[in-house]
């Protein structure tokens, strides 16, 4: 029989206890802190199935790295997750850095993306192998899109970031109506950002999707 190998799930921005009850599919859940967002008493309050928990903080609220890293021991979170710097910020990164020695849990770094007329993170490999060495085990990708045929990729970049993701454990996140099928192979699995009001989403892309629309496509798996 033909082994498929099952993909990993996460689903962020996650804020009840039916959001967690209802994902039990789901293998790590992703909760967001920050000013009128999400705090450590409303996680406090939660109960958690046997998935796995990534903490992020809101990407222009008040808190710092150092306070993310408090929130990860207090709320004995699974994963550190943050949106580095880019590579050409040097000071902001290498800061970022020294934090990340100083955690001991594994990372997540999102806030990249590969887009029909950008490929940028596509040529930033040493950038890769730095955040790795500091402890990073996933990260998170919007690919807009390899789903869409009003915005295919070239294929020149479809290849390309096959090879980057070779050779790095990513997460992906597309316009999905099922993961059954999606045609970007060496991936370690794909993550869906939940709709939260209005607000934008805590890793700064565009893909949003209602809690019925993820339990739809992760039922698809």
């Amino acid at each position: 029989m033909l082994h498929i190998e099952r993909k990993l799930i996460k689903v962020n921005q996650v804020a009840t206890q039916n959001q967690i009850d209802r994902l039990a599919k789901a293998d790590i859940l992703g909760f967001c802190f920050g000013d009128n967002y999400f705090s450590m008493e409303d996680f406090k309050k939660l109960k958690m199935g046997k998935q796995k928990v990534s903490f992020a903080v809101t990407p222009h609220g008040s808190a710092t790295l150092l306070d993310l890293a408090a929130y990860v021991a207090d709320g004995e979170a699974d994963y550190f997750e943050f949106t580095p710097s880019e590579p050409e910020k040097i000071a902001e990164l290498n800061e970022e850095l020294k934090v990340l020695s100083e955690v001991d849990r594994p990372k997540i770094a999102n806030g990249f993306f590969v887009l029909a007329d950008d490929d940028s993170f596509l040529r930033m490999e040493d950038y890769f192998d730095i955040l790795s060495g500091h402890g990073v085990e996933f990260f998170q990708f919007e690919i807009v899109s390899v789903l869409d045929e009003h915005s295919m990729l070239p294929k020149n970049f479809m290849s390309r970031a096959e090879k980057l993701f070779s050779s790095h454990r990513v997460l992906v996140s597309d316009s999905f109506s099922s993961m059954s099928e999606y045609p970007i192979k060496n991936i370690d699995g794909f993550y869906f950002n939940l709709e939260r009001d209005s607000q934008e989403n805590y890793d700064l892309s565009e893909q949003k999707f209602s809690l019925s629309k993820v339990l739809r496509v992760i039922g698809s798996a």
